[in-house]
């Protein structure tokens, strides 16, 4: 187990399960709940954790555990495209509105290519949203 200096929590990631609805604490009259925070940290090695941060908080009623690993950190994006899409949202954005202002100014003489080009990106969408349930899995190997 590698033991880590100082923990600045602010700067790291992670997940936090929590276990909720236990029996009632005699001394808050709330349920009991535990949770487990674990902290990403992509310079240890995958084998390697930490719990020396916080092991069982000071509250009674709700304690948990928090733990520092490389296990914790993100192993898999799904959806590159939406990724793509949030980087360049800028141009699309100004794409969309040109296209709009030609729409609005030629109005029906341009009702049938505008028709068709909804088409073509509805299309696209819709295999796109297919093809990403069908061959894609929201989960991957840790290892």
């Amino acid at each position: 187990m590698k033991r880590l200096k100082a923990l600045n929590f602010s700067e790291l990631s992670g997940i936090k399960l929590t276990y909720k609805n236990g029996e009632i604490c005699p001394s808050s009259g709330a349920p009991y709940e535990f949770s487990l925070n674990m902290y990403c940290d992509p310079t240890m090695a995958l084998t390697d954790y930490d719990t020396s941060a916080g092991v069982l908080g000071k509250n009674l009623c709700s304690p948990y555990i928090d733990i520092v690993s490389q296990a914790a950190c993100a192993r898999l994006s799904v959806s590159q495209l939406w990724g793509y899409l949030a980087d360049y949202a800028a141009y699309f954005g100004a794409f969309l509105l040109l296209v709009g202002v030609l729409l609005v100014f030629t109005g029906r003489k341009l009702l049938k290519p505008a028709i068709c080009f909804t088409g073509f990106l509805t299309t696209i969408a819709l295999s796109c949203l297919i093809y990403y349930s069908v061959y894609l899995e929201d989960t991957s190997n840790l290892a």
